[in-house]
């Protein structure tokens, strides 16, 4: 199992829409720093749930 942030997938997925959302009003306030760090809060939280569904899948298919 990988090293993630996020343990399932129902969180990775709350932190990425809570990343996107924090990143848009970032970009309102014109803080385009603050922005870039909420999109890597973001990608971090999609890739997470990337790979949780993708290791469920495989757990669920036989293959993990």
């Amino acid at each position: 199992m990988k090293d993630r942030k996020y343990t399932s997938a129902a969180d990775a997925i709350k932190a990425a829409q809570q990343g996107l959302a924090c990143e848009i009003e970032a970009l309102r306030q014109g803080d385009q720093g603050l922005a870039t760090g909420w999109s890597i809060v973001e990608q971090t939280a999609w890739q997470d749930f990337l790979d949780i569904t993708e290791e469920n899948h495989d757990r669920s298919n036989g293959k993990g």
